[in-house]
C-alpha cells in the first residue's frame, strides 16, 4: 500500500482540503458572527493604535503590543459575560482616598534612618548565611543523589518554538487559491496518466448498476448477460493492449467491509485454521457459531466462517479467435508473499476424518497441493473495504493488438442471482499510476474548484461589505459602549 501513488495524493491532498474549508468557515463566522472575545480583542487593538499616535503616553508607546494590552488592566469578565457590556477592572473597584500617599513612610524613613539602615545590614547578612548554607545542603544533597526536581525541558516547559498563523482575509484567499492550483494540477495530471490505461470490462450478470461514484466514468463495458452454465463470449479489443494484462473480476455490490464479514475471518474466527490449526467441538463452535458456515453434510468445513464459505469461484478462460490458441493466465503474483507465508495447510493434510477441504468445495479452482495457500483463495481472505470487490484472477503475459477477437469461456458458479449482485470479467493494461484513475480525478477536479469558490466569497466580503474591526455585523450583537452605564455597573 505504501508504494501506491493514491495513498500519497489522498495522504496531501485531503489535509489540504480541509485546511481550506476550516479557515474559510473560521473566516466568514468571524466576519458575520463574531464572538464577544474577538471584538474585545479587535477594541483593543484599535485603542492601542490611539495610544501609538498619542504623543503625551512615550512610556506605553515604547512597550510591545502584550505589554500595551496588559496595561489596559482588561477584566475577564469581558470574556465570561458575553452579554453584558464592557468593563474594566478600574470601574468597579472604589479606590481608597488614602491609596497612593508614602508621607508616612518617607517621615518614619527621615526618623528612624540609622536604625533601619543597621537593621538592613543585620537582615543582609542574615540572608547571605541562610543562602550559603542553603547552596552547601544543595551540594550535599547532589553528592548523594538526585534532586526531585521538575523536569526543565522545553517540551516539558512548553517553550518549544511554534508559530501561530492569524489568518487573515488575505492569508484565506491565497491558501484557498493556492491550495486549489494544487488540486486541480493533480487532476489533470491524473488524466493525462490514467489515459494511457486500457480498461475492458465484461459485464456478465444479468442486471447492471453501480455503486461506487464516478465508476462508470471512462469505462468500456461490454454488455453480455450470461445464463447458462458455460457461456462463450467474444470481446473485440478496443485499444492495443501492452503486458502485462491484469485480469480481474469485479462484484458490486459485495461487502466484505461488514464488521460480521471482517470477524469470520480474523483470529476471533477461521484465522486459527489458515494457520494450520485443526480446531474441534467447543473450540470449533466458538470460532464459527453459525452452523451453516461450519458444518455441511459431509463434514466439518475446513476453514469455516462467512468468509471462507463466500469464495469467488467462477472459472474463466481465454483464447485468440484467429487460431483458438489458449492465453496463459499467470496466477503466480495475485496474493500478497506474507499472506501467503502465514497461511499453512494442517498437520496430515488432506487426511482427516469427517473434513470437507477446500478442494473439496472449490475444485474448479482450488487444487489439493495447494489448499488454504492457493492465490486467488489468500487474495480474497483479505478483506475489501469498498462496498464492491475488485480483485486478480492473474495476469496475462502476451500483448492484444487493437480490433483483435478473443473468445472468453466464463464458468458460472457464484450464486450471484440470488443475493443480488453483478459481475463483471476486467482486463487491465496498467497506466504508471494503476488504473485510469477517472473518479479520483473528477473528485480533485471538483474540490479544486470548490477551492476557488470559497477564495472568490471571501474576496467578495473584504472588498465589497467588510465588518469594521470592533464592531459586530448586526444590530442585536452590538456591544454597548455607553460609559455612563458602565459606570453605574461598576459602582460599588
Amino acid at each position: 500500500m505504501v508504494r501506491s501513488p493514491h495513498l500519497w495524493i489522498c495522504a496531501i491532498t485531503l489535509p489540504a482540503l480541509a485546511m481550506v474549508i476550516d479557515i474559510s468557515k473560521a473566516h466568514l463566522l468571524n466576519e458575520f458572527y463574531p464572538d464577544r472575545a474577538a471584538l474585545v480583542v479587535e477594541q483593543l487593538m484599535l485603542k492601542t493604535k490611539e495610544d501609538e499616535v498619542d504623543v503625551e503616553q512615550p512610556i506605553v508607546r515604547s512597550l510591545p503590543l502584550r505589554s500595551r494590552l496588559v496595561t489596559r488592566r482588561l477584566s475577564s469578565y469581558d470574556f465570561a459575560h458575553p452579554g453584558g457590556p464592557p468593563r474594566h477592572l478600574r470601574d468597579f473597584v472604589n479606590p481608597h482616598p488614602t491609596a497612593g500617599d508614602l508621607s508616612l513612610i518617607e517621615s518614619g524613613e527621615r526618623s528612624h534612618g540609622s536604625q533601619a539602615f543597621e537593621t538592613g545590614r543585620t537582615l543582609g547578612n542574615s540572608i547571605t548565611r541562610a543562602l550559603e548554607e542553603s547552596h552547601s545542603e544543595e551540594d550535599s544533597q547532589s553528592e548523594a543523589g538526585p534532586l526531585n526536581l521538575p523536569d526543565g525541558s522545553g517540551f516539558a516547559q512548553q517553550k518549544i518554538p511554534h508559530i501561530q498563523v492569524e489568518w487573515n482575509a488575505c492569508k484565506v484567499i491565497s491558501a484557498a487559491g493556492g491550495v486549489g492550483v494544487m488540486l486541480f494540477a493533480l487532476s489533470m495530471l491524473l488524466s493525462q496518466l490514467g489515459q494511457q490505461a486500457v480498461e475492458v470490462s465484461i459485464h456478465y450478470s444479468l442486471e447492471r448498476h453501480s455503486s461506487v461514484p464516478f465508476a462508470e466514468a471512462g469505462r468500456k463495458v461490454l454488455p453480455a448477460p450470461c445464463q447458462a452454465e458455460v457461456c462463450t463470449l467474444e470481446l473485440l479489443v478496443p485499444e492495443d493492449m501492452p503486458a502485462p494484462i491484469h485480469v480481474m473480476y469485479h462484484l458490486d455490490p459485495f461487502y466484505q467491509n461488514y464488521p460480521n464479514y471482517i470477524q469470520s475471518g480474523s483470529r476471533k474466527g477461521a484465522w486459527p485454521q489458515l494457520t494450520g490449526k485443526i480446531l474441534s467441538g467447543d473450540e470449533l463452535r466458538k470460532h464459527c457459531p453459525v452452523t451453516a458456515t461450519r458444518e455441511s453434510a459431509h463434514g466439518s468445513f475446513f476453514p469455516c466462517g462467512l468468509q471462507a464459505g463466500s469464495f469467488f469461484n467462477d472459472t474463466f478462460k481465454l483464447r485468440r479467435a484467429k487460431d483458438l490458441k489458449e492465453l496463459f493466465i499467470n496466477e503466480s503474483s495475485v496474493a500478497r508473499e506474507d499472506d501467503l507465508k502465514r497461511m499453512r495447510n494442517p498437520p496430515g493434510y488432506p487426511h482427516g476424518e469427517d473434513m470437507e477441504w477446500l478442494f473439496m468445495r472449490y475444485p474448479e479452482v482450488i487444487s489439493l497441493a495447494e489448499g488454504v495457500k492457493n492465490q486467488r483463495f489468500a487474495e480474497w481472505m483479505r478483506p475489501s473495504a469498498l462496498p464492491s470487490v475488485l480483485k486478480r484472477i492473474g495476469q496475462l503475459d502476451e500483448p492484444l493488438s487493437k480490433g483483435e477477437t478473443i473468445l472468453v469461456e466464463i464458468g458460472l458458479r457464484f450464486p450471484a442471482s440470488t443475493i443480488d449482485v453483478e459481475k463483471e470479467l476486467v482486463l487491465l493494461s496498467p497506466s504508471p499510476i494503476g488504473g485510469s484513475s477517472h473518479a479520483l480525478s473528477r473528485f480533485l477536479l471538483y474540490a479544486s474548484a470548490s477551492c476557488w469558490v470559497l477564495a472568490l466569497i471571501v474576496l467578495l466580503c473584504e472588498k465589497c461589505c467588510k465588518r469594521p474591526l470592533g464592531h459586530p455585523r448586526f444590530e442585536r450583537m452590538r456591544i454597548a459602549q455607553d460609559s455612563e452605564s458602565s459606570e453605574s455597573d461598576g459602582a460599588v
